[in-house]
């Protein structure tokens, strides 16, 4: 055995989807949790923030999510195509209202 004086470890992922989205966005440069045991560096530093997002622990309200109701394992299907076309009626009688 022998001892390694220095290594490099290139670590390449995939950054963009076939479309060009971001698959992994970096918003700031990597940091090690102890520097003294090496660097972390970024060749393509154009791909950190490229957007310029900022930080922020600003609440932005948005709409409340609508909520999944729990299955009910005990039901019959006839149970739950009644309760389905409910459900259809509520939204239909909701899309009128808001047309007029």
């Amino acid at each position: 055995p022998s001892e390694i004086e220095a290594a490099t470890l290139d670590i390449f992922w995939p950054s963009f989807s076939a479309d060009g989205g971001n698959l992994l966005y970096i918003i700031t440069d990597p940091v090690l949790s102890d520097p003294s045991k090496g660097r972390c560096r970024v060749k393509q530093i154009q791909n950190i923030n490229p957007l310029n997002l900022r930080l922020t622990n600003e609440h932005i309200p948005t709409e409340a999510p609508h909520r999944i109701q729990s299955a009910d394992y005990g039901k019959t299907e006839e149970e739950e195509e009644d309760e389905d076309e409910t459900e259809e009626h509520m939204e239909r009688e909701e899309e009128t209202k808001v047309q007029k």
